[in-house]
């Protein structure tokens, strides 16, 4: 997510905001680890070398990166569905412990009955997501939004017809992606290493 501190910070909270009344949520990401799926090491290595956090946000950010996972365990928990780029699982975020912090951490949040984890291999070559990466909130009594990340801020889509293409392009994802239990072998098998 974005950094903290003016507008940033206030589209962070609407973001934040709309998730906590959505029911569903499709990622994908390409470069790294949705902050949902973070453990706190991972995250805070992120936010270290990142220059969208002030380094005196630093800590902030991670806590509330962490408050906001607690949306996957709730009494009424978010439906995640995160289709990971398989090169985000090779790159070292952080020193050898936090990545296989982490990569543990995957494995059981994909567990969960709530959370479908799937990796597209980097073998599959040109796919929907090459622009790069969106989520899409689904919402009981109101229309879905796609929400896009860019270097200086966020955008929301909201049209219809818009929406309407960020799904197809989630289910087109997720058609290529590796299955939930080869997903997970798939990281495991870096574990091992």
């Amino acid at each position: 997510m974005g950094a903290v501190g003016g507008r940033a910070a206030g589209r962070l909270k609407a973001y934040v905001g709309l998730e906590g009344i959505a029911k569903s949520q499709f990622i994908y990401m390409p470069l790294i680890l949705p902050g949902l799926m973070q453990t706190e090491a991972y995250a805070s290595a992120l936010t270290a070398t990142s220059t969208r956090v002030r380094p005196d946000h630093n800590e902030r950010m991670v806590s509330f990166r962490m408050a906001r996972q607690r949306r996957l365990v709730d009494k009424s928990p978010l439906r995640l569905n995160a289709v990971l780029e398989e090169a985000v699982l090779d790159r070292p975020i952080g020193d050898r412990t936090v990545m296989r912090e982490q990569l543990q951490h995957l494995l059981d949040l994909s567990m969960q009955d709530n959370i479908e984890l799937r990796v597209l291999p980097t073998s599959i070559g040109p796919h929907a997501g090459l622009c790069g990466g969106f989520m899409v909130l689904h919402f009981r009594d109101a229309q879905s939004i796609g929400y896009v990340e860019i270097p200086d801020g966020a955008v929301y889509i909201q049209d219809h017809d818009q929406v309407a293409a960020y799904v197809r392009s989630a289910e087109r994802l997720l058609s290529f992606a590796l299955p939930e239990e080869e997903s997970a072998e798939a990281i495991k098998v870096r574990l091992v290493d």
